[in-house]
């Protein structure tokens, strides 16, 4: 499919009427119920409704989780590799009523970033003439993180190219990093990994629900210039997206560009978006949380993205 409009939701209240496709990700927050919950008037309405939940590790919240969305009618898919995302999305569209125009609700509030990336990668190469018109709407419930124990148990493992968003030719130009710095201070240490790269552009989030990011990174910034630096709000997206884009262009004829994403997942979204249509490679750094269950609940806001696919 075409990708030809991304614009994002000011207002969603009613982003399930109508809804074709409801897909949601279910992990260990209790933030993963909170789209759901909020939506329970509407939810019997949409026929098909699907729910991508985590195998392991297993613990009580992630029953306990997998049950609410069983009693509401979610058929449920246990993801392990994330493959199995591209799989389970080729099961799905199986059983989809066809029509010329679609309407897909996607709530990847604790999904993987290796799934929802999946989940962009099966769009561009999906195929149906039929669907004319299919619209995604990737919805995230802002969080709000409870366990003060976070910091503590966090840590960066090591970095990798994320699969299907990273090419395997040798590079001819040197390169240079966009980074998403996240909210947390331990991503700053894994910076290390590129201390031979010069050419770095840092962005970060002034949203409320994270304190004193200013500071946290201030020893990072004091060493930057200062158009090296973007700090944006998570509910004006679209500008992060064309400021990646002039970036790009100003810097595609001498560098190799490479975009890195600590956080948050709007970003990592956006930024994905960006690095499908210009064929930017992305990398990421890999984490222990896998291995640790950091609860997190629903501010109440959620970001919302509208992403237009026209069949092909």
């Amino acid at each position: 499919m075409k990708l030809v409009q991304i614009t994002q939701i000011s207002n969603d209240e009613n982003l399930i009427h109508n809804c074709d496709l409801l897909v949601c990700g279910c992990g260990y927050e209790e933030r993963c119920l909170s789209f759901v919950s909020r939506n329970l008037d509407g939810i019997h309405n949409i026929s098909s409704k699907v729910v991508l939940s985590y195998k392991s590790p297993q613990i009580p919240e992630l029953d306990e989780h997998r049950q609410f969305f069983s009693k509401f009618g979610f058929k449920e898919y246990q993801i392990d590799k994330p493959q199995e995302v591209t799989q389970a999305l080729k099961d799905i569209f199986k059983g989809l009523t066809k029509a010329k125009k679609v309407k897909i609700v996607i709530d990847y509030s604790s999904m993987d970033r290796q799934w929802y990336s999946r989940i962009l990668l099966f769009f561009d190469k999906y195929r149906d003439s039929s669907m004319l018109n299919v619209v995604c709407y990737f919805t995230y419930s802002v969080p709000v993180i409870q366990n003060e124990s976070f910091d503590r148990i966090f840590s960066v493992t090591g970095v990798e190219a994320l699969q299907g968003f990273s090419s395997i030719s040798i590079p001819d130009k040197p390169t240079a990093l966009i980074v998403g710095l996240g909210n947390d201070i331990k991503a700053l240490a894994a910076l290390k990994y590129f201390a031979d790269i010069d050419y770095i552009h840092y962005f970060y989030t002034d949203n409320t629900y994270v304190q004193s990011l200013d500071e946290k990174y201030k020893s990072l910034f004091f060493r930057c210039p200062p158009e090296m630096i973007h700090k944006y709000s998570l509910k004006n997206m679209v500008t992060v997206f064309n400021t990646l884009c002039d970036i790009y262009k100003s810097i595609k004829d001498n560098y190799r560009l490479v975009l890195i994403s600590c956080g948050p997942k709007p970003f990592t979204l956006m930024s994905l978006l960006f690095a499908q249509i210009y064929g930017v490679d992305v990398w990421y750094m890999k984490s222990n949380l896998g291995n640790h269950y950091v609860e997190k609940k629903s501010l109440g806001e959620n970001i919302t993205y509208a992403i237009d696919y026209l069949g092909i």
